[in-house]
Parts: C-alpha cells; structure tokens; sequence
C-alpha cells in the first residue's frame, strides 16, 4: 500500500451527501468487525468525538454490553470527565471513571518497558493508568485514537492557516512580539493554555510554513537548550 498512489489516483467526484453515507458505511463496517471476540468488550471514552463515534456504533450493533472507561483529572483544564459522562449518559453505556494519580519509578519503568523504544509525550502516564483500570473489567478494548491524524483534526493545523498572514510581516515586528509575549505573558500551566499557544506561535518568527508547522512539537529551542547544557 502507498499513499503516493492513492493522492495521485483521480479525486472523488461524490456529492458532500453521498461521501458522508460511504464513510459512515466504511466506518461503522470497520467498528463492527473489530467487535466479534470471546470476551467482553470495552472502549476509551474521551469527551470528543473520535471514541463517541466509536462507541455509539458499537453500542448500536448491539452485540453486547459496552464497559466504558475514562480517567478524569483534579486539575480542571485536563479534565473531562465531567463531559464524558453526559456522553455516557446520551449513549447508555456503562462508564467507570479513575482520577489520575502521580506516577511511581517502578510504574516509569513499566511503561518504558511496554513503549519498547523512545517515547516523550506525558500522556503515556495516564494511558497507562486507564489500561490498568480497563484490564479489570476485560482484556480488550476499542479506541478512538488516530482519527486526529486521518481527519486533520489538530488545532496546530489551524496555526498553519494564520500563519500564512503573520509570515507576511516584517520580521523586526515579529521579533518585537515575541520579546513582549515572553515578557509580559506568564505562564499558567494549563493544557495547551493560551499564554502557551501565544507564545508558541510568535516563536515561529522568521521560519518558513513547513518549519513553522514542526515548531508545535519543539520542547526545547536551540536558544534554550543552549543556556540549559555546558560547553562540556
């Protein structure tokens, strides 16, 4: 399989109405299979619409109860089982929820251990929790991860459309707002707060689209990293 070939092959000439029906055909033909098993089934349920999705054609199938598992947390802007639970309400599916708890070294090693490579993203921490808790109810369970990447659904793709005008300014500018956000903007520590979000995109100052769209994912900039690391 490569993409090259399916990006090249003649675009679909289906109305908006008619693509909609392939896919919900597609995607619930793709639910369903993965729901034949001896065992009971579970799923991951966020407060989006990837796992919903999944969830309500799987409790539409109507093969079997549908345990639904979730990890909510005490501080509020990474929370959302509030949310997931109006959902689990509207799909009437059975919901167990477990707050995040500080991770031990033993437990790092663990999850080093099951990554099996390089791994930097902290939310491996509470995906590891809530496989622990769903491991409790049953062995298997349904995700909605990966439609993010299939259906473009970053907000940093959002970025990419603004900055198309910012790159238009003169970059003396761009660096002057820079300079005021990093000394006027403090920072929250809320998820993907908008100090955060500010400060990230008017970093990207003098970068071309394609290095401006890869500035999202950089932790540590060359500048900081060297302040951080001695000459040795």
């Amino acid at each position: 399989w490569k993409l090259e070939d399916y990006y090249k092959a003649p675009k679909s000439v289906l109305s908006a109405n008619q693509e909609k029906g392939e896919f919900l055909n597609i995607f619930s033909k793709a639910v369903e299979s993965r729901l034949h098993a001896d065992v009971p089934i579970g799923a991951f349920l966020s407060s989006g619409l990837d796992s919903a999705s999944v969830v309500a054609i799987a409790k539409a199938s109507g093969t079997m109860p549908l345990q639904t598992y979730n990890i909510g947390f005490r501080e509020g802007s990474f929370d959302e089982s509030r949310e997931v639970r109006k959902t689990a309400l509207e799909l009437g599916t059975d919901l167990k929820v477990r707050y995040f708890e500080n991770v031990s070294k033993s437990d790092i090693s663990r999850i080093l251990w099951h990554f099996d490579e390089p791994f930097s993203d902290n939310s491996a921490q509470p995906t590891f929790q809530l496989n622990s808790l769903a491991s409790t109810f049953g062995k298997v369970a349904l995700s909605g991860d990966g439609a993010d990447e299939l259906f473009a659904g970053y907000p940093t793709y959002r970025a990419d459309q603004y900055y198309r005008i910012y790159g238009k300014i003169p970059r003396a500018l761009q660096r002057v707002m820079l300079s005021n956000a990093t000394k006027w903007l403090r920072p929250t520590y809320r998820k993907v707060s908008m100090d955060y979000r500010v400060r990230q995109f008017l970093g990207s100052a003098g970068l071309t689209p394609e290095e401006a769209h890869y500035w999202w994912r950089v932790i540590f900039p060359f500048s900081e990293v060297q302040k951080i690391l001695s000459d040795e």
